[in-house]
């Protein structure tokens, strides 16, 4: 919806669900994650955690509160997919959940290849810094930086790091049964996979928006054929591949959609922003049909003539024989 802004078309902003104040609840400087770990570094217990928590998230819409749960080993959070309901039993022995470095050390001796990739040697630096004072410091950092919970998050952040990296093409895998059989379909149970996926949200902001977008200079290539000879008279002095001013491309994009037969001229059919054509639902589709029965026409019209073409050369060189 920012893009569309940006672009300039006429646009009604979509309240969508924002799971943003879960995640911060989570993961923030002061989060979940946070308080959990302060807590292993001090060596607490369960029931200090669980204290924490209500005292310090008690006002956040998000957090469950202590009056509807058992106070003495629970917590709820209102994630996105639904409310959830936590234990606290054993929750700080739990993320500390860590190997000593003499077991971490036999593991990357093993002769499997997995556990070797799993548990690395650590490279030994030698520092002029007494042992004694080097190992405490290590071992308070590693206290903190090792918990299943840091880890999480860091793991985390990289994919994140990586999304905003590349180009993301999302595969939604979706369970068609609780039951892991091959013949049972459960609409209740898909149903609500796709609601906690939220790809029923995603499907319900794509429809009330434009699903498909190209750049004016690709649109132009791509369907300047289909619109009327009056257009394209229009569109002669320019060269349509490497339009240089977007107010001329813009011009001739709405020219072009608003001349081809099937299109209705309004904006819930396709709208032109600065550099972008966005079609509404089916509309590019419809475009793409009317493209193959043009290329077809054509294509019928060059093969009528190119036959015309070989049988009157037959005929010429047959006359040509006849009267030697």
């Amino acid at each position: 919806q920012e893009e569309y802004q940006e672009e300039g078309i006429d646009w009604k902003y979509i309240d969508f669900v924002d799971n943003k104040d879960c995640v911060d609840l989570i993961e923030s400087r002061m989060g979940v994650i946070t308080v959990l770990d302060e807590e292993c570094m001090m060596s607490g217990s369960d029931q200090n955690l669980l204290e924490k928590f209500h005292l310090l998230f008690r006002s956040n819409k998000r957090w469950i509160a202590a009056t509807k749960l058992n106070k003495a080993r629970e917590f709820g959070i209102k994630h996105y997919a639904g409310p959830v309901v936590y234990n606290n039993e054993s929750f700080v022995e739990k993320n500390l959940d860590s190997l000593t470095e003499d077991i971490k050390d036999v593991l990357s001796l093993s002769k499997s290849e997995f556990l070797k990739a799993c548990f690395p040697r650590k490279p030994v630096v030698v520092n002029s810094k007494s042992s004694s004072t080097q190992d405490k410091s290590k071992k308070g950092k590693d206290l903190f930086t090792e918990t299943v919970a840091s880890q999480f998050r860091k793991q985390l952040k990289d994919l994140h790091t990586t999304i905003l990296a590349t180009e993301i093409h999302y595969v939604r895998c979706v369970k068609p049964n609780p039951n892991f059989s091959s013949t049972e379909f459960s609409i209740d149970s898909v149903l609500s996979q796709l609601q906690c996926l939220g790809v029923l949200e995603a499907v319900r902001i794509s429809r009330a928006a434009y699903p498909n977008r190209m750049l004016q200079a690709a649109f132009l290539k791509r369907f300047h054929f289909l619109c009327t000879s009056k257009v394209k008279d229009g569109m002669a002095p320019f060269k349509l591949p490497s339009l240089g001013r977007y107010e001329e491309s813009q011009k001739i994009c709405v020219e072009i959609l608003r001349n081809i037969p099937g299109i209705v001229d309004s904006q819930a059919s396709f709208q032109v922003g600065n550099t972008r054509v966005y079609f509404g639902s089916g509309i590019l589709q419809a475009l793409e049909q009317l493209l193959n029965r043009y290329v077809q026409s054509r294509s019928l019209t060059l093969q009528k003539h190119f036959r015309r073409f070989l049988r009157r050369s037959e005929y010429k060189n047959v006359r040509r024989r006849v009267h030697g």
